[in-house]
């Protein structure tokens, strides 16, 4: 064997060499550089021959593929020429690597066991793949997606994407999705992306094709991540051992997947091997049945006790031996991946593997089960043949809302902004996160809030928006909630619920201040006036007694008009009162008749008056317009800086708009303020004269008014926003919340979150919480005449007063002269 000189075959040499007197086979283990599986086929071939008395042995030698350069790839060629001119060496374990496996230039005559996915490789009849074909496996891919009634689905894959071909041919229509060469894990940047899109482009059906484990559980992880596995989504995966996937899923999705593999063929010492621990359970069954198809080929040399018994001698398998146990289907080997036959493929040129099946698995994640149910048996003979068992599991398009989302997180991202949200002593609270509440109680999900903090946070609302928006857009928030406007620019980037507030432009302004009016009744006449009249009526009640005097009359008259009695008639000749006794002279009637004539006048005055102040007291001289802010010049009015409001007063040409902004130009620094704050401030330190009125969404200025008093937001009835809660584009999740909104406002739950955050404050009066301050109906009120009973009960206190002090005098008085009788007698 002159070959073993070439200085580049040394790597031949390296394997141990089988114990003396047994059966020999040797196997070439192909692969790129770094990436050799000699030691995991040595260990297996090791755990295979315990505990019996086994004479058959497997010589392994690597075969490396380096093209690291040019220098290195022609190097790897010519030892690989080298280890395959060797007639010894009857067969390559390993997978398709493009000129290096050729089996014109490489492989001239031996066997190779092809580990990898057939997609790209020789068409060889000494090529047998150990895994199912691609055109067979795309065949029944095609055939159970059919079977399942899927018309559209996302094709994923990172390399294999024949079974897009089938699909068409089945009038499935198939998009390709092509999924990053390296990921790292369910949050990788590249993969997200994908998801996204996924997302966005709002499919139903999705297919995963791949034989690797991490690269399915990293692409699930991702998929739940942004709730592509929401139960009106569906998914088919073609990693050959489905129930390997770890499957701890929240979601209720429709899940299936093939079961090629048997775990139990496998032994189970083999599981804990520390080289094979981080190995998944395909990758391992598939190294066990290599090595069994070789020891297999070993035993089948002369008859089943062929390694039971030590030859005399070392005896190595040659090339044709090999062939004729390949093509001997009399006695083919069952292994953990089914039963080993290959057949001819359609065009002659290469070999299939025939005569197996796998199992169709369906994922059951529901309150009463968290399963794998098989619904079907796929059978590969000619071309794959798919039999449906029982009737599997439907999954409804539309749940209860109390089921929808149960189990569910999401990740909520907002902006502190109150109402609608704000942290207080490390809690979140707003009128947001209560209606998230009401939607967690009766849903089941729950969340997770991300306060956003924006270098626009202050300057710039819209911008700040915005990056929220990119946030949604880029899978790192699944639900933005808070003072989020619906807006076309925003319509085309995310997606909107149902509308949960809506709000027109409004002024907040200063209140009126509170006048006292328990003394309304003597506003009619000025204090001068009520002085002349308290003048004259003394003057009247003097006159008719110094009269007395010289009335003849009164000396035999009962009721005699002494000082009292006059005043009293002066009074009742006043209040318009009757008395039992009138003045007899002419000359007193004639000061009573002018008195009556001056209190006539006096009352009719009185009257009318009263009634004219009651009306003008109802007239509302507020400002409640637009056009008559526009038209003072006591009262400053402004928006925010850089606000939607601000662009509408600068961008319109209409009139009060197109004036109120050129003011607000002029007095920029008083006009503009930075923040909402800022604003109220400016209202709240303010006169109502002269003060500063604060232009804003009103549902801003309403919670502003109803918390601070002393102010009030007056409705514009223009400038209409909706408030919203905002989702990326596709989220399938928006109808289930939509209909839970829609449940709550029946319900009166949404009334009921809106009056708790926008009521008046209850330091507030009743009259200063009126968000009118003006009494529009014609009655009058307690307040407007309690004066008049004031006076009433400070007269009746009055005259109690008195007739106790009168008692008081006049038994002072008896005790007195009493006393004094007593010291007479004496």
């Amino acid at each position: 064997m002159t070959y073993l000189t070439v200085p580049l075959l040394l790597v031949c040499l390296c394997t141990p060499a089988a114990p003396e007197n047994s059966y020999i086979i040797n196997a070439a283990v192909l692969s790129r550089k770094g990436e050799s599986m000699i030691d995991d086929y040595q260990k297996v071939e090791e755990v295979l021959q315990l505990g019996h008395n086994d004479y058959c042995r497997i010589r392994f030698s690597p075969v490396e593929y380096d093209n690291s350069n040019g220098s290195t790839v022609y190097q790897s060629l010519e030892r690989a020429l080298a280890v395959f001119k060797n007639p010894e060496n009857v067969i390559a374990v390993g997978p398709f690597i493009d000129v290096f496996t050729s089996m014109d230039y490489v492989i001239k005559q031996q066997i190779h066991l092809v580990t990898s996915s057939s997609e790209g490789q020789e068409k060889s009849e000494r090529a047998l793949p150990v895994l199912p074909d691609t055109k067979s496996l795309s065949s029944a891919v095609a055939e159970i997606v059919q079977t399942l009634g899927w018309n559209k689905v996302a094709f994923l894959s990172q390399d294999d994407f024949s079974p897009v071909l089938a699909l068409g041919n089945r009038d499935i229509f198939a998009w390709p999705i092509l999924l990053p060469s390296n990921i790292k894990g369910g949050h990788d940047q590249e993969l997200r992306q994908t998801m996204t899109q996924l997302r966005e482009a709002q499919m139903r059906h999705f297919i995963l094709h791949s034989m690797d484990k991490e690269v399915v559980q990293h692409v699930i992880a991702s998929a739940e991540e942004h709730h592509l596995l929401h139960y009106s989504r569906s998914w088919f995966i073609t990693y050959l051992d489905f129930s390997d996937l770890t499957l701890n899923l929240k979601e209720t999705v429709s899940l299936y997947g093939l079961q090629l593999l048997n775990v139990e063929a496998i032994p189970p010492s083999l599981f804990q091997e520390e080289r094979f621990q981080n190995q998944s359970r395909l990758s391992l069954g598939l190294l066990v049945d290599v090595v069994s198809i070789l020891r297999h080929c070993l035993r089948r040399g002369q008859s089943n006790s062929y390694c039971d018994s030590q030859p005399l001698k070392n005896q190595t398998m040659n090339q044709k031996m090999l062939n004729e146990a390949f093509s001997d289907k009399s006695d083919t080997y069952i292994g953990a991946l089914g039963q080993y036959i290959w057949g001819v493929t359609e065009d002659k040129q290469s070999r299939k593997r025939t005569s197996y099946s796998m199992a169709v698995l369906q994922f059951i994640n529901n309150a009463t089960i968290k399963d794998n149910i098989k619904v079907g048996n796929c059978t590969f003979l000619d071309k794959a043949v798919y039999t449906p068992i029982g009737e599997r599991t439907q999954q409804n398009t539309v749940r209860d809302i109390s089921t929808s989302l149960k189990g569910m997180n999401f990740t909520v991202i907002t902006k502190k902004d109150p109402p609608f949200y704000s942290v207080i002593n490390g809690k979140h609270e707003g009128f947001c996160i209560d209606v998230l509440d009401a939607l967690k109680r009766l849903m089941g999900f729950d969340y997770k809030i991300i306060e956003y903090r924006s270098k626009w946070a202050g300057l710039n609302e819209d911008k700040e928006w915005e990056d929220i928006v990119h946030k949604l857009m880029t899978g790192d928030a699944a639900i933005a909630i808070g003072d989020l406007v619906v807006k076309s620019k925003r319509v085309a980037r995310i997606s909107f619920s149902n509308t949960i507030l809506s709000s027109s432009v409004s002024m907040l302004l200063k209140r009126p201040p509170l006048q006292p009016t328990f003394f309304q009744f003597l506003w009619p006449f000025d204090i001068g006036l009520w002085f002349m009249i308290v003048v004259f009526f003394l003057i009247v009640g003097l006159s008719l007694f110094l009269m007395t005097k010289y009335d003849t009359t009164q000396r035999t008259a009962e009721q005699k008009f002494d000082l009292k009695e006059s005043m009293w008639y002066s009074l009742n000749v006043i209040l318009q009162g009757a008395t039992e006794f009138s003045p007899q002279t002419t000359s007193m009637r004639t000061i009573v008749a002018f008195f009556w004539f001056c209190t006539l006048i006096i009352t009719a005055a009185y009257t009318a008056n009263l009634a004219a102040f009651l009306t003008l007291k109802q007239i509302d001289v507020r400002i409640k317009t637009m056009q008559r802010l526009a038209s003072q010049s006591l009262v400053t009015y402004g928006v925010r800086n850089n606000s939607d409001l601000m662009s509408f007063f600068e961008q319109s040409d209409e009139d009060p708009y197109e004036r109120m902004w050129t003011v607000m130009k002029l007095t920029e620094k008083e006009s503009l303020v930075s923040n909402r704050m800022d604003g109220v401030n400016k209202v709240l330190a303010g006169d109502f004269k002269t003060g500063y009125a604060f232009i804003d969404d009103g549902l801003f200025n309403d919670y502003y008014a109803s918390k601070y008093c002393g102010m009030e937001s007056i409705d514009q009835r223009f400038g209409e926003k909706h408030f919203s809660m905002g989702f990326p584009k596709g989220a399938p999740y928006k109808d289930d919340i939509n209909r839970a909104l829609l449940k709550l406002k029946e319900d009166g739950v949404m009334d009921a979150l809106k009056s708790k955050w926008w009521e008046p404050a209850s330091n507030c009066s009743t009259v200063e919480s009126d968000q009118s301050g003006v009494k529009t109906s014609g009655e009058l009120e307690l307040e407007n005449m309690v004066g008049v009973f004031i006076v009433l009960g400070c007269s009746v206190t009055l005259g109690v007063l008195v007739e106790i002090c009168k008692r008081i005098y006049l038994a002072v008085q008896k005790e007195r002269h009493a006393d004094d009788k007593g010291h007479l007698d004496t």
